[in-house]
């Protein structure tokens, strides 16, 4: 940081100087100052590139006044577990944070700014607790790396709700727009989760993890003795020549859901990869990714607990066809963007030389300065660089993955500093997954490899945009250690009985009763919601939906029964535990929320009616408002078997405003194309549709057995979603409820054509007679007995055995 800060900032008056003053409660003239908060200079969608600290001059000085309030609203919520401030006259959440931290941000204030950092960076835990130290440190760590207060602020108030992973998918795109480096944003989410949930040291420090660290951080990579024995690389290998693969890059991104063997199939394609079950279940792996010296490494270059999201194990095929698309673009360099800060560990478990491909790298390319001064050096050379544009610029190579900027350029750039990794079996390499890096694709020989992805957030487990499944606890039980660091190292992986980031438990196996008190032990939530009904009625429309309201969490799916499939996709799901009601439950995850709630999902798969409706019943809670989703079965069932069992909204997560996620496009070019259907029997085609109205029995029973039930029917999502957020008693302003809705990425997927599928025809009007019954049930508030009653003589005069 530049020791003449003031002259930086040209800001010759040093409004406020923090003093032992600051730690009194602020008088009622502040708090009623910054209730009425003046309009930001620079808004938060200002297209231009913030970096220039000019712009937020006059915000920093006008703001000054509520800076007591700030540090007030700290010590108020010591673990920064709760929203900082809210005002509704204020506009929104990030203008007020984005006022105080620039009102904090002072000249007399950046010495002890600088004191705070230092001692927090030297893991001085009294400076961390501290919550005027912790604002300090945070207003100058944000600064060091040059960080606009408004983005800072939004990293605040995204890593205060719930543990979903929403800061990855929201600030991204934020990132690039502002030429951020996304690793310096790594580093405050570091920060600030090292407040929240801690870290603990791995192991004790040594010349050798001392000389990983520093690889890590001046070169993004550094190599491993191995940690197996060869026996147990053999016991691996021989464990996954036995389970079948997808045929994908990774198994969430396969071509089909055919799952081969290899000698027996697999070869056909350019990957294969294994299902997040089987390679939790593989012996020897998840013992491998908890070893201390990794996890040691991994914090001290992460600043803070490597979280593990996801173990990769993947067959690399040679192939000069029937290449995987996903695959394809990563035979060139690229980053990775699954997180704001990642720790990659890569293990061999076949011979590597370069017929089987090795692993590529470009050490030093995760660094801003690095790759900046190669620029600068090709650049003034220039003749001898002819494949680079006179118009390139550091921060395009930080833009994105990196696929934009042609391979040649690339080359032309760091050809001599590639770095390719051949080796044995149990050859381990840790890489930071922001740098340049491929897979040098297999000219005559297979590759077995296993990747351990580290990160410093908690985005698997969100809602829409989780990557898989996670696995049961019982899958990690008694192979691991079950206390708190290793809990909060597999938190993201494991679903653990409670959240894996409560303090109180500690591990702890408890009672049941001391287990609900932890669960609850948090702020009390105000209500909840429960949308109950069959696949494809809008659920994830409307919970992505109530997540963009402040205050409201919405995650998980709760299925009646376990999938009979463990295979990954992109839904978390969970079963319902009897014991517990749904408000213990969402209390158990939705963080800092005042409204939380999920979704009950019905397959079609037959239940016991009478089992099912006195179970939720007895689970529903007072403060929870149960919704019944509906939607014409006819549609319901046309996208359940031509679109598969699952779909998802959108992989990518948020897009900018006014372009469309991946998934959402590509589906419409499918129906758009007239897609061929293949014939399904009739029977079953009726079969299926008795059954999604059978499932909406169980639903309205229970909306219709409460006074607050509520009924919302697909096509009015959008319309009565201002009538919705009064109907689950949400306090929120009804501007930012009215613009909720706007953002392309939670637009509904487009509609099949029915008239292409074989038999669809034929069914028709069984599918509409059920759907009219529901209707008429609904409008004259019948028993649910004689909803059951006329969907059965339906079924019957229809010709279906019932």
């Amino acid at each position: 940081m530049p020791s003449d800060l003031a002259e930086y900032l040209k800001l010759n008056d040093p409004a406020f100087a923090v003093s032992e003053a600051s730690n009194a409660a602020p008088d009622s003239a502040a708090e009623t100052a910054f209730s009425e908060p003046s309009a930001p200079t620079v808004p938060p969608s200002q297209a231009d590139h913030s970096h220039d600290m000019a712009h937020l001059e006059v915000a920093y000085a006008e703001q000054s006044r509520v800076a007591p309030y700030y540090i007030k609203a700290l010590r108020t919520m010591p673990k920064l577990s709760r929203p900082l401030v809210y005002s509704s006259e204020a506009g929104s959440l990030w203008q007020i944070h984005a006022n105080a931290l620039g009102a904090y941000f002072q000249p007399a204030s950046l010495r002890l700014a600088e004191e705070a950092a230092e001692a927090i960076s030297a893991g001085d835990a009294d400076a961390l607790d501290n919550d005027v130290l912790f604002a300090r440190a945070l207003v100058a760590e944000a600064y060091r790396r040059r960080i606009p207060f408004d983005l800072t602020a939004q990293v605040l108030r995204w890593l205060q709700m719930p543990e979903n992973g929403g800061i990855y998918h929201s600030m991204k795109q934020q990132c690039f727009r502002r030429l951020v480096h996304w690793h310096d944003v790594g580093a405050l989410v570091a920060m600030i989760n090292r407040r929240r949930f801690g870290t603990a040291i791995f192991s004790e420090t040594s010349q050798k993890i001392d000389r990983h660290a520093s690889d890590m951080a001046e070169h993004g990579t550094t190599t491993f003795d191995p940690l197996l024995t060869e026996r147990q690389l053999q016991e691996v290998y021989d464990y996954f020549l036995g389970r079948p693969v997808y045929n994908g890059h990774t198994a969430e991104n396969r071509l089909d859901n055919i799952q081969r063997f290899v000698g027996y199939g697999a070869e056909a394609f350019s990957y294969g990869s294994y299902s997040l079950a089987d390679s939790m279940a593989a012996p020897h792996l998840l013992e491998l990714s908890v070893d201390p010296t990794l996890l040691e490494v991994g914090r001290r270059h992460l600043g803070g607990t490597p979280l593990l999201s996801k173990i990769y194990v993947h067959w690399d095929f040679p192939h000069t066809d029937h290449l995987v698309p996903d695959g394809v673009t990563i035979g060139d360099y690229h980053r990775d963007l699954n997180d704001f800060g990642m720790f990659w560990v890569y293990m061999y478990l076949s011979d590597v030389d370069m017929e089987s491909g090795p692993h590529a790298l470009i050490p030093g390319s995760h660094r801003f300065d690095v790759v900046a001064k190669r620029l600068e050096e090709a650049l003034r050379k220039g003749q001898d660089f002819p494949h680079l544009d006179r118009n390139l610029t550091v921060f395009d190579f930080f833009d994105g993955y990196g696929y934009h900027i042609p391979q040649s350029v690339k080359l032309a750039l760091f050809e001599q500093d590639q770095k390719f990794f051949t080796g044995p079996p149990g050859t381990i390499l840790a890489s930071n997954g922001f740098q340049l890096h491929k897979i040098h694709q297999p000219q005559s020989k297979r590759r077995l490899i296993v990747a351990l992805r580290y990160q410093v957030s908690m985005s698997p487990r969100s809602s829409a945009l989780r990557e898989c499944d996670s696995v049961p606890e019982h899958l990690v039980a008694g192979r691991v250690n079950m206390d708190l660091p290793t809990r909060q190292v597999l938190g993201t992986i494991v679903n653990w009985k409670e959240s894996p980031y409560y303090r109180a438990s500690d591990g702890a196996a408890g009672t049941k009763a001391e287990k609900k008190n932890a669960a609850t032990s948090r702020r009390a939530l105000k209500g909840g919601f429960l949308f109950i009904g069959n696949g494809r009625t809008g659920s994830t429309w409307v919970t992505t939906l109530l997540n963009q309201l402040p205050g409201v969490a919405s995650d998980f799916e709760y299925r009646w029964s376990l999938p009979k499939n463990a295979t990954p996709d992109e839904v978390h799901r969970m079963v319902p535990d009897m014991s517990g009601t749904f408000l213990a439950d969402f209390a158990t995850w939705s963080g800092t929320a005042r409204y939380a709630g999920s979704k009950l999902i019905f397959s079609l798969e037959e239940n016991d009616l009478e089992a099912a409706i006195e179970g939720i019943r007895a689970k529903l809670d007072r403060k929870v408002t149960p919704v019944l989703l509906t939607r014409p079965y006819s549609e319901v069932l046309l996208s359940f078997r031509f679109r598969g069992p699952t779909h998802r909204l959108a992989k990518d997560g948020r897009t900018p405003r006014g372009k469309e996620s991946v998934m959402l496009r590509r589906l419409r070019e499918t129906a758009e194309a007239g897609p061929s259907y293949p014939t399904i029997p009739r029977d079953e085609l009726m079969r299926n549709l008795f059954q999604l109205a059978m499932n909406d029995v169980i639903g309205y029973a229970i909306v219709l057995n409460r006074p607050d039930g509520y009924v919302l029917e697909y096509r009015n999502i959008g319309e009565q979603f201002e009538d919705l957020v009064k109907a689950l008693k949400i306090d929120v302003p009804n501007e930012v409820v009215a613009h909720a809705p706007d953002d392309p990425a939670v637009r509904k997927l487009p509609a099949l054509d029915a008239s292409a599928a074989p038999n669809f025809k034929a069914v028709r009007p069984f599918a509409e007679t059920l759907f009219a019954n529901l209707q008429d049930c609904i409008r004259e508030r019948a028993e649910w007995r004689d909803l059951l009653n006329r969907q059965i003589e339906a079924a019957r005069s229809a010709g279906l055995t019932v």
